[in-house]
């Protein structure tokens, strides 16, 4: 493996299309979301190589888990030494056609690998790039590659580009290496604490014949977590970045890759410079920090003279230029000072207006609760309006159903009548007909000569009937 040792490739006839490299180191919290991420992929053609660096919580029982679960999960486990050594176990184990470098605190979406294996380019290509998301406080921003970075790189141009190194990056996880060249140009990780990746990405970048570009996002880097495997370096820690600097120039040129790769290298140099004075709070460490550069670390980095690079960011060769002035680091101090208060007010200003939104946000909830409130009684006399109308509709129906009921019953009576009255006319009628014939019967002359004929017995009977009535009053 280069010149920390060597690499054996390994003959497979079935090679699988992937092999990610997943280096552990205490990070059960996250373990499993990195490794669900990976087996999930949609490129199913895999393998998964953890490397357990000696940790010592409950990291290695998930990786049992995983393995026990998925046959494409290969465990490897090592004493702790650092993410390098355990990213170059990794290489040595892999089979794969590409090398992929995931952290075991991140991860992925799962169409990451397969749009990366398929990008315009890979077919041909050495190094596949692709953008990147970041997670912080919650919140995933998408890190695309710049316009001037896409479009490919092949070794006649690419790496002269002064931006190379910068816009690609030079970290691991957002890149596909190809293992067949990793493992004849003999690249390794650095066995450091920190920045251990960056003379393999480098070195790859500058090697690679062609490099494919993609802007798909699909790896997630998990920002601001302490701990892990990329564990903070003791003692030299202000400076462990200039040495990672100085021994990746070394082995540039120890390549033959430093003539092209000159403007690409001290871009990156100079942003390292920049941000690792911008981030020293402290000012013994800045003035050590800066004592260092101006004396003799920017001569060693190949930055003591500015006129022979092409700076890509202007405000980086201003500080440097100010480094390199002979005088204090008061100076630049202070105009990092105005910087950082600088963008601290630009913090406080976009607080505020935060603040503001949620100020409004609070008033519209609470608008919201009272609209909601007022609509629940609208609703209450809405369903009470409901009842009253659906009483008043049964009501009327009761009524109109009575109604009805008496309609019959009047018709009925209405009927009895009219037959009472037709009853009471032949009744009439009856009458007027023997009226007629009684009054015929009287004035006829038999009826009159009957009478006279009859007369003293009528006379006879009624003293005999009077007589009767006196003798039943006297007796009673």
């Amino acid at each position: 493996m280069g010149r920390d040792g060597e690499v054996t490739l390994i003959d497979c006839t079935n090679m699988p299309k992937v092999s990610i490299v997943i280096p552990v180191y205490n990070v059960e919290a996250y373990l499993r979301q990195c490794l669900d991420s990976v087996v999930n992929q949609t490129l199913r053609d895999i393998e998964i190589i953890c490397v357990d660096d000696g940790s010592t919580d409950g990291s290695a029982a998930i990786l049992a888990e995983y393995a026990a679960r998925d046959p494409r999960v290969k465990v490897l486990a090592r004493a702790h030494a650092s993410a390098g050594a355990a990213r170059n176990a990794g290489i040595v184990a892999a089979t794969g056609e590409w090398l992929f470098f995931s952290d075991a605190d991140d991860f992925s979406g799962a169409e990451m690998l397969s749009r990366m294996t398929t990008c315009d380019g890979a077919d041909s290509a050495d190094v596949v790039v692709a953008g990147h998301r970041t997670l912080e406080n919650g919140k995933i921003v998408a890190e695309r590659l710049s316009k001037r970075f896409l479009g490919g790189h092949d070794a006649e141009g690419g790496v002269s580009r002064p931006w190379l190194f910068v816009d690609a990056g030079a970290m691991p996880w957002n890149k596909l290496f190809r293992r067949s060249f990793v493992c004849e140009r003999g690249l390794s990780f650095q066995e450091v604490a920190r920045h251990n990746d960056m003379r393999f990405v480098c070195c790859a970048l500058a090697a690679a014949d062609r490099i494919a570009v993609t802007n798909t996002c699909g790896y997630v880097y998990r920002r601001g977590r302490n701990g892990g495997i990329t564990e903070s370096a003791s003692g030299r820690e202000t400076f462990l970045f200039a040495d990672v600097l100085l021994s990746l120039r070394r082995e540039l040129e120890d390549r033959g890759l430093f003539a092209k790769a000159t403007q690409a290298y001290g871009n990156l140099a100079l942003a390292h410079c920049y941000y690792h004075l911008l981030g020293e709070f402290d000012a013994a460490s800045f003035a050590s920090l800066y004592d260092a550069l101006h004396g003799h670390l920017l001569a060693d980095l190949g930055l003591g003279d500015p006129d022979k690079f092409n700076f890509v960011n202007k405000r980086h060769l201003e500080y440097m230029k100010v480094t390199l002035a002979d005088e204090s680091p008061l100076s630049l101090w202070m105009i990092l000072l105005k910087e950082r208060y600088s963008g601290w007010k630009e913090l406080c200003l976009r607080n505020e207006r935060i603040s503001g939104l949620q100020k409004k946000a609070r008033e519209s909830e609470e608008s919201i609760a009272e609209l909601r409130a007022a609509n629940e009684l609208s609703e209450r006399h809405a369903k009470e309006l409901e009842r009253q109308v659906s009483d008043r509709d049964r009501s009327i129906e009761d009524q109109t159903r009575k109604a009805k009921e008496q309609a019959v019953l009047l018709d009925g009576a209405n009927r009895k009548v009219a037959d009472f009255r037709t009853q009471l006319q032949v009744a009439r009628d009856s009458n007027a007909e023997l009226t007629r014939r009684l009054g015929s019967v009287l004035g006829s002359r038999s009826y009159r000569l009957g009478r006279f004929l009859t007369c003293p017995f009528r006379w006879f009977f009624g003293i005999i009937r009077n007589k009767t009535r006196q003798t039943k009053r006297r007796s009673s």
